[in-house]
């Protein structure tokens, strides 16, 4: 039992610290985030082990001080892509958390940057999240020019007068039963009246029919092959995957969760398909 509460002590405390004595470079940058991920993965491991080992009445304990852990990794994962913005694999990192940074503080970021580094890839995208409004519960869905399996430019006038669920990726993070969810509800249900559409982060063509194979979901797959410069991305506001959009038949969003826990709740507390 002692040993337990040791390990917990340890864990919570063991990130590393601020390094505010390195140099902005992009190798400092690459090391000090690999010695961030390290030491999450393993307590990750360790919080494994123990959940394992330990009686259940602790598991509650451990959980807490996983989320603990987990929390102190994520904002120094943020901390550090804040630091590091002016080196090309920080600011690509700052984009990729930069629903965890306000938009002011972002801004304040670019305008200390080099007017390479603005101009770049990522410091033109975190330009546009800023300048743009993210979709919330309420909004409608906007339209932006997509390709569907086939090569043919999809058209979102098919949708016109449909509920949908729109998912962004993931459909491999979401698991088997997250699948077998949806090809339920897409059984259950009529395309008079409902679509899934899924979104990939394809690079290609060739991509996104792969996905497409690779899930055999008979919902409709589409991408603009923009990765991260995607409206997908900027203005539907998605980082984590899947998210998800559940609307009404006018396209207003009714929930945008991250994971399919959200939009299985609303249907399910809601009759929304009555």
């Amino acid at each position: 039992m002692k040993r337990f509460f040791i390990v917990l002590l340890v864990m919570g405390v063991c990130l590393p610290g601020s390094w505010a004595q390195d140099e902005i470079t992009e190798a400092n940058y690459l090391r000090q985030d690999s010695i961030l991920w390290d030491a999450y993965y393993q307590s990750e491991a360790e919080f494994g082990r123990l959940w394992k080992e330990l009686p259940e009445e602790k598991h509650d304990s451990l959980r807490s001080a996983f989320q603990d852990v987990y929390d102190k990794t994520v904002r120094e994962n943020t901390r550090l892509a804040c630091r590091f913005a002016s080196v090309p694999s920080g600011l690509q990192r700052l984009y990729m958390v930069r629903f965890d940074v306000n938009k002011d503080t972002l801004q304040q970021i670019l305008n200390t940057l080099p007017p390479d580094m603005r101009d770049s890839f990522y410091g033109k995208n975190i330009q546009a999240h800023i300048s743009s409004h993210q979709i919330v519960e309420g909004d409608t869905l906007p339209s932006f020019p997509c390709t569907q399996v086939d090569g043919e430019p999809f058209d979102w006038a098919l949708l016109d007068g449909k509920r949908l669920l729109f998912i962004c990726e993931g459909l491999g993070c979401m698991g088997a039963d997250g699948r077998a969810y949806l090809d339920s509800l897409y059984a259950a249900t009529s395309r008079d009246d409902f679509c899934i559409v899924v979104y990939c982060l394809s690079r290609s063509l060739k991509d996104l029919q792969q996905t497409r194979e690779r899930y055999k979901g008979a919902y409709i797959h589409l991408s603009d092959f923009k990765g991260d410069a995607s409206p997908a991305k900027i203005i539907y506001g998605f980082q984590a995957t899947p998210t998800c959009f559940l609307t009404d038949c006018a396209h207003r969003v009714l929930v945008k969760s991250e994971g399919l826990g959200g939009v299985e709740k609303y249907i399910g507390e809601t009759g929304y398909f009555r």
